[in-house]
């Protein structure tokens, strides 16, 4: 229910982090697992929201400069380094987003659905719900 005690039309479970000073979420089924951050290979000709490439596991991962997927790299180089490397499955492949600390697990409702790069209102304060297979997508595509 939410504060107008009107159940929520969507719900979401979502896998908080931090990173520059901000809080984002991404829907924890699609989280993996975590991982120790460490320096990427780089891709040369890479699209410029790649950070590089990791092997984990036999698995790619493509490794984003920032949660957004946004490639400027404004987040992570105001922020305290990256520790953690949030891996995501998307029917593209796996990304990684950088990340400071996973905090929390909440499941949240809306009057409608999220995309990614919104940010809401939670009981942790305000996030930025990042969605893995929309940026994965917009990279191909870009």
């Amino acid at each position: 229910m939410t504060a107008t005690g009107v159940e929520p039309a969507f719900s979401e479970t979502l896998l908080l982090f931090d990173l520059g000073g901000r809080t984002f979420g991404v829907r924890a089924k699609l989280v993996l697992r975590a991982l120790p951050y460490r320096e990427p290979m780089a891709l040369p000709k890479g699209h410029a929201s790649i950070h590089g490439v990791l092997q984990d596991r036999g698995t790619v991962i493509a490794l984003l400069r920032d949660p957004l997927g946004a490639g400027a790299g404004e987040i992570v180089q105001e922020a305290a380094a990256p520790t953690r490397t949030l891996v995501c499955a998307t029917s593209l492949g796996h990304i990684g987003i950088p990340a400071v600390a996973a905090r929390d697990v909440i499941t949240l409702g809306f009057d409608h659905p999220l995309v990614s790069g919104a940010v809401v209102d939670s009981e942790a304060g305000p996030l930025t719900y990042i969605e893995p297979e929309a940026i994965a997508k917009r990279l191909l595509d870009g």
